[in-house]
């Protein structure tokens, strides 16, 4: 439909057609009545929109200048018929309309001022240029933040303007990559005891304990290392667990970022840290690896990629819809359930309870269009919230039971 309405207004107006360049000399030229002049402007710009909407390819930057010198052209004709002795001919004016339109529409007003200079080559033209491209960048960016580009992007689901941390382990917590059963022994164990755990362990670190739970320190491979070949002073059947553990290995809790516990590791020798709760610095909830640490990075490098490579085509994907991304995985909008409103990502823990990630948030459709952001892992689902998600079909199954 919208190719046969422009077709149509191509057919009755063809200036409209292609990027009007012969058109646009004309007007520069005092050549083109000012009827023609203010009907070309309502057909390009309808033209365009059409073009565009529809899913053509029109171009922005030529309908651009084409508007701004139909538009200077026939402000121009009209006040130096008025005043033909106080004012330029109206292809000055369409000149500087042009640059005043391209700088508004796409937030340049510098890029405005030398195109146009440099299509000209008049000094005569810098200071109006300048002035009327200035003053049309500001006002278009007090109506809004997109230019034509940017806006482009908002709708393929990017944030152009959001500032993603640079630092991505700022964004990562110690519960986004915590082991909840490292290796433990009793502080009373025998150094046997330790060097047989050693043995049969895929850890570095092993974790002392007393017989209340409370954390009394850590062996590392390497202090074992030390005992086994240079002697402790005495046998090895009379030291214990306690003995030779270090107290002084530092620990982390589970709202630490991940940024703070590579610092620590870059302090220490150690290749796993102990997490403990916050108000009971004794008591071992877990651990964390060096291992795990980067790979939580990798894996979150990956889901902004991921975010910033599907985010163009995420229209494929809506309600009772997919898109096989292969190996058994999907995408799938799924509305967000009662049981997942007011509740933030970080809490509902969706990759570990049912191997699934959000993707994307979609709000509910407001006069502005669909709301489609990438969520933080603190951000809260809302009541109309639907949320594109990856994993395979039977994860997501179970996840919109929720």
């Amino acid at each position: 439909l919208g190719g046969l309405l422009v077709g149509t207004i191509g057919i009755a107006l063809p200036q409209v057609f292609g990027v009007g360049y012969d058109t646009i000399n004309a007007a520069l030229t005092g050549q083109v009545s000012l009827a023609l002049l203010g009907v070309l402007v309502v057909a390009k710009m309808l033209a365009t929109s059409l073009t565009l909407a529809s899913g053509g390819s029109g171009g922005v930057f030529a309908p651009s200048l084409f508007l701004g010198a139909m538009t200077g052209g026939a402000f121009g004709l009209v006040v130096h018929t008025w005043l033909p002795t106080l004012t330029a001919a109206s292809g000055a004016y369409a000149l500087v309309t042009m640059g005043a339109v391209v700088g508004a529409a796409t937030h340049a007003p510098i890029t405005a001022i030398i195109i146009i200079f440099e299509l000209t080559g008049d000094y005569r033209i810098i200071a109006p240029l300048m002035i009327a491209c200035v003053v049309s960048t500001i006002i278009a960016t007090r109506f809004g933040r997109d230019s034509i580009y940017t806006l482009k992007l908002r709708l393929r689901g990017l944030e152009p303007f959001k500032e993603e941390e640079p630092n991505i382990l700022l964004a990562l917590y110690v519960r986004d990559a915590i082991d909840r059963k490292p290796d433990v022994i009793s502080a009373s164990a025998s150094l046997d005891q330790v060097l047989d755990l050693a043995a049969n362990s895929t850890h570095g670190e092993f974790f002392v304990t007393d017989d209340s739970g409370a954390l009394v320190g850590a062996v590392h491979l390497s202090r074992l290392r030390r005992l086994l070949f240079q002697g402790a002073g005495m046998p090895r059947s009379e030291l214990s667990a306690a003995e030779i553990a270090d107290p002084s290995l530092p620990h982390i809790t589970e709202d630490a970022n991940l940024d703070g516990v590579m610092r620590l590791f870059g302090s220490t020798d150690a290749e796993e840290l102990p997490v403990t709760v916050a108000a009971d610095p004794r008591k071992l909830v877990g651990s964390i690896h060096r291992q795990a640490v980067i790979r939580a990075r990798n894996k979150e490098m990956l889901r902004r990629d991921l975010a910033g490579t599907i985010g163009g085509s995420i229209r494929l994907v809506g309600k009772g819809r997919t898109v096989d991304v292969g190996d058994g995985q999907v995408i799938a909008e799924i509305r967000a359930g009662r049981r997942l409103i007011g509740r933030a990502l970080r809490e509902l823990d969706l990759p570990r309870r049912f191997g699934v990630h959000v993707v994307f948030v979609r709000a509910p459709t407001s006069n502005d269009g669909p709301r489609l952001r990438v969520p933080k892992a603190d951000d809260r689902v809302h009541e109309g919230d639907s949320l594109i998600v990856a994993g395979s079909k039977d994860a997501i199954a179970q996840l919109e039971q929720l």
